[in-house]
């Protein structure tokens, strides 16, 4: 009698009870071995430039997912997001994209911490699994060129670290459209006014549209966003404004997209600072896997008191994706990055690039991902 009860009881710790029946897990496990060289920042009085390898996680995550079916088409959906950066650190699992909403055929809002779409669309023009991390464009669109490794720190999202456009911010509210017409979609992003210190309060609104039809080969998107009473260590206090258009085309086994950017700062007691930036990537696709190559350029930075010399910069991306199975694959990525004497884009993965203005990199990472 006693070994059939705990057999129950251990058979039961593995049904699922009814009330969870709705609940999913998934997510994405993206790791590779990087190795990344710097050179010695312009002027560095202390060598400042350093070669070392880590592990890079990329974007590796969790999801825990509810839907609710509340009938006349409407459902309640949940979505809970662990980042997975403790693959490669003693940091416990942070907050990535997590929501509560409803949807129906009306579309859907949602509540929670967002990755806007201004970011998004710049995911949707890199050959290079979604600008994972070594080699992806977000190292260089929404960014002021003036920071180093140091882009990814966005602080809270609204009262930044730093002046990138790449943020994820909290107490978010959004809206997003139903495909219209099979084929148009628009997104409407707001920070609610939580960081406000009766001093400054800092809000996020981004803004979104995409053509892009079903079955169609080829797609559109524009994105907007601005950044009121911001504050950063480039900048100081400020407001931004961030312009995103871009698309691309499938021509046979190749997708070949291209993005430009125009981005401007309004700092407090100075003027405007503005930066424009020139994206093209290219991705063919093989029975055993895609090669991925991308190109970006930073023209000067202008400012009130005319162009800041040598502020320009350049970016080159390579990598190969190779299949093992549905749900796993493995890669290797690079990437080179050359700075002018003024300017500091820099590399956000594993423990990232050292050095900043006038500091070129160059990064290899090789890798698997596997999604589940």
């Amino acid at each position: 009698m006693k070994k059939s009860l705990i057999a129950a009881a251990v058979a039961g710790l593995f049904v699922a009870p009814a009330a969870m029946a709705d609940v999913t897990i998934s997510g994405a496990l993206n790791v590779g071995i990087a190795f990344i060289d710097s050179d010695d920042s312009t002027g560095a009085v202390t060598p400042d430039g350093v070669s070392r390898t880590s592990l890079a996680t990329n974007y590796s995550n969790m999801n825990v997912s509810s839907v609710d079916d509340i009938g006349n088409g409407n459902k309640i959906i949940a979505n809970i997001q662990f980042d997975l950066g403790a693959l490669n650190n003693t940091n416990s699992f942070g907050n990535r994209n997590s929501y509560l909403g409803i949807e129906g055929g009306w579309g859907s809002f949602k509540m929670g911490t967002n990755e806007n779409v201004y970011e998004r669309w710049a995911y949707e023009s890199d050959p290079l699994d979604g600008a994972m991390g070594i080699g992806g464009n977000i190292q260089m669109l929404g960014n002021t060129g003036l920071n180093g490794a140091g882009w990814f720190d966005v602080g809270n999202g609204q009262n930044a670290d730093n002046a990138s456009f790449w943020r994820r911010t909290h107490h978010t509210i959004w809206y997003n459209s139903p495909v219209i017409a099979k084929a148009f979609t628009f997104e409407i992003d707001r920070t609610l006014s939580a960081f406000d210190d009766g001093t400054t309060n800092p809000v996020v609104t981004s803004l979104g549209a995409q053509f892009k039809p079903e079955g169609g080969k080829f797609f559109a998107n524009i994105g907007y966003e601005t950044h009121e009473e911001a504050d950063s260590i480039e900048f100081g206090l400020h407001d931004a404004t961030g312009i995103s258009v871009g698309g691309g085309i499938a021509l046979g086994p190749f997708l070949v997209t291209a993005r430009y950017e125009m981005l401007e700062w309004d700092v407090d007691g100075f003027g405007a600072v503005e930066r424009t930036h020139i994206w093209a990537g290219v991705k063919w696709t093989l029975a055993s896997g895609y090669f991925g190559a991308e190109i970006g350029m930073a023209d000067k930075l202008d400012t009130p008191l005319g162009n800041v010399p040598d502020s320009e910069a350049m970016m080159i991306g390579l990598g190969y994706f190779h299949n093992l199975s549905k749900q796993s694959q493995l890669y290797v990525v690079g990437t080179q990055i050359s700075n002018g004497d003024a300017a500091g884009y820099g590399i956000d993965a594993g423990t990232g690039s050292t050095g900043n203005f006038g500091s070129d990199h160059m990064a290899v990472t090789v890798g698997m991902k596997h999604t589940f």
